[in-house]
């Protein structure tokens, strides 16, 4: 009897042995979550247990692929199914971390809030991945503006005279603190480390302890992060009364500027540079309007010190102060009449803008719209 209960004895410490020290399942890549939650469950039946959750950015293993459901591994060790279009490929991610890295480096062209869900993608186009869906209301930095093909309609009486592809809008944004140097669970290296830092950066709740960074609540923080919308979707912050005269002069913005700002017994007024166009979205232009707006203090109310029409222009409008004087300075690219293009440069004295004619013309910038694809570094 002795030997039999020694015998299994060792046969289970044999087998436990083997249990612990068994090859996990080798995984078939690496990927992270794109969606802000998504459920692990324990299989991929109708009727199944939800076994924990993982939230955008978390890095996981992929192990099995059935249809849509993936099987996953995460850094604690969690096997479950999740839907696999809610996953990044490594590829997609690295991509995002470029275009955050170019974001940050980028003059902003204005502020705005999304105004319903909007889907941010790598590139500008309905067809590019899509790295986050933002709800209404989100806070953006706009930086720079694309063109792309709209999805066209089914014509009902084909063979129409109209048959040219239309052309919408897109906006290259960030959210705030889209910042490289503190961006929490960007990929520097291979699994493991992704693995090491995404696991003290990002929350996973399951049969394992879960970890939260502060000011990342599921459902409520939106992570750093850059790409492109479509530019209807996105509501550009300007102050009512300069919205109200680029109404009036039938002027769609496309980007806005505080110039200067005026001492008054009121206190500081700010002055406002508003570029934008007449018409419909898809033109060629990122612009082809300036509005300048100051404080005129006999009235006391906003007025319209310059305008310049029939522009070709494109973002970025950068803007800095002159030396000598301080006065407040602002260029662009722009189309010229010989086809091309051309450093503008304008400065604002009070309340008087000229444009300055530079003896050398400046090295011409590559606009913000030809960086859709960080991969290539331009177009």
């Amino acid at each position: 009897m002795r030997k039999l209960i020694i015998v299994a004895l060792i046969l289970v410490l044999v087998v436990g042995v083997y249990w612990r020290m068994r090859a996990k399942p080798r995984p078939l890549s690496m990927a992270y979550v794109g969606e802000p939650s998504i459920t692990l469950w324990a299989t991929t039946a109708q009727v199944r247990q939800s076994i924990g959750e993982v939230h955008w950015g978390y890095p996981v293993e992929v192990l099995k692929r059935i249809g849509g459901q993936t099987q996953v591994r995460t850094v604690d060790g969690l096997v479950g199914w999740m839907d696999g279009h809610a996953l990044l490929e490594r590829a997609s991610w690295d991509l995002e971390a470029r275009l955050i890295a170019q974001a940050h480096t980028m003059p902003v062209q204005g502020t705005g809030r999304t105004k319903v869900f909007t889907n941010v993608r790598l590139e500008a186009g309905r067809e590019a991945p899509r790295i986050y869906q933002l709800p209404g209301g989100v806070p953006v930095v706009v930086l720079g503006r694309a063109v792309a093909d709209a999805p066209q309609a089914t014509s009902a009486t084909p063979g129409s005279k109209d048959e040219s592809p239309k052309r919408e809008d897109w906006l290259l944004i960030s959210t705030p603190g889209a910042n490289p140097g503190t961006r929490v669970g960007a990929p520097t290296g291979g699994a493991s480390s992704d693995s090491q830092q995404a696991n003290q950066d990002y929350l996973v709740t399951g049969n394992s302890a879960a970890q939260k960074p502060a000011g990342n609540s599921p459902g409520q923080a939106i992570p750093p992060l850059a790409g492109w919308v479509i530019g209807r979707f996105i509501d550009l912050d300007l102050p009512d009364t300069v919205r109200d005269y680029a109404t009036s002069a039938g002027m769609r913005p496309v980007a806005w500027f505080v110039l200067n700002r005026v001492a008054t017994p009121s206190g500081d007024k700010p002055e406002y540079l508003v570029a934008g166009a007449h018409g419909g979205e898809g033109q060629a232009c990122d612009f082809s309007l300036l509005r300048a707006y100051t404080w005129g203090a006999k009235r006391q109310r906003y007025e319209t010190a310059f305008v310049e029409s029939d522009l070709c222009g494109y973002l970025p409008v950068r803007l800095d102060k002159q030396i000598a004087s301080g006065d407040p300075e602002f260029r662009f690219n722009n189309m010229e009449e010989n086809g091309v293009r051309e450093d503008r440069v304008y400065t604002m004295h009070q309340t008087v803008v000229r444009r300055v004619h530079e003896a050398q013309p400046a090295k011409s910038s590559v606009p913000a719209k030809r960086i859709t694809n960080p991969k290539s570094g331009g177009r």
